[in-house]
């Protein structure tokens, strides 16, 4: 029997050779580079039209990726900044969840002036789409967005005591004009009377928190005191703010001693009775707690 040389031949077949998927051809973006532009009108207290406008380009846009870049001032009614208090926070300061879009009424999407998108108040709808597209855990501070955990009630574990009065033997020296020391001291037993009633550590007030630029203090000066007083408490405890206190006092004459115990009792209603009933804020979801 005669073999020729093809028949001692063998076919070898590579895997990798046997393609057998169909090509593809890649058409998805490569690059993506942001451009900015800045709102036409400036006016932005003035409840006007903010207006951010992409002339025709080369390039392809993709709104899916826009975002808005917001910088601002916070300020109080008078244009002043707000200040820090000892404890490094804002007073009377807090942001609603999602703060930034609910400074717009409407948003609008258009292309060559027609109206592709829009809808009413976009803090709301915005918010409810975080909500159910984000997860609980989910904290964007740079959005201002942060959902509040907490379920709205006062440490109920922490039972406020009432302060005892203080005694005229304690108060001695509130003579009808006393002096920057006198009125000092008398104001500083407050703090640690409410601390030894009810377990707190709520730090002493300095000499600067009680102003007196002469050698005896003035009404506005002790009224300053006092005010002072109350929010240095308030920002020390987990209790409801004691209410601003107003001009209480209208002259020195004898009556320190007699404000000192109003401003006494006005502690006691606030934080050990009401305590039991009014509940915190759920600071963010509040939008009457934007500032």
């Amino acid at each position: 029997m005669t073999t020729t040389l093809s028949d001692q031949l063998q076919d070898v077949r590579e895997e990798y050779l046997d393609i057998t998927e169909k090509g593809q051809i890649d058409n998805s973006v490569s690059d993506i580079t942001y451009i900015s532009r800045e709102p036409e009108s400036a006016r932005f207290n003035a409840g006007d039209n903010i207006r951010i406008v992409f002339n025709p380009t080369s390039t392809w846009l993709l709104p899916s990726k826009a975002y808005l870049y917001v910088e601002g001032a916070l300020l109080q009614t008078d244009g002043t900044p707000y200040t820090k208090d000892r404890q490094g926070e804002y007073p009377n300061v807090a942001l609603v969840n999602n703060a930034v879009m609910h400074m717009f009424s409407i948003a609008t999407y258009s292309i060559n002036d027609f109206q592709i998108e829009s809808f009413g108040s976009p803090g709301y709808a915005t918010l409810i789409r975080g909500l159910v597209s984000k997860t609980k855990s989910f904290r964007g501070l740079d959005q201002c967005w942060s959902i509040d955990t907490y379920n709205g009630s006062y440490n109920r574990r922490h039972a406020y005591y009432p302060i005892q009065r203080l005694t005229d033997t304690e108060m001695h020296t509130a003579g009808a004009n006393p002096t920057a020391d006198e009125y000092r001291s008398i104001i500083k037993l407050i703090i640690p009377a409410f601390n030894h009633a009810n377990g707190t550590y709520v730090d002493q007030l300095t000499d600067a928190d009680l102003p007196c630029a002469g050698a005896n203090p003035t009404v506005d000066e002790i009224n300053t005191s006092f005010r002072n007083l109350i929010l240095w408490i308030n920002n020390s405890v987990d209790a409801p703010a004691i209410e601003g206190l107003t001009e209480i006092l209208t002259a020195i004459s004898n009556a320190l001693r007699y404000h000192v115990s109003d401003v006494i009792r006005l502690i006691n209603n606030t934080i050990v009775t009401k305590r039991h009933f009014i509940e915190r804020y759920n600071t963010g979801l509040q939008k009457e707690r934007i500032f």
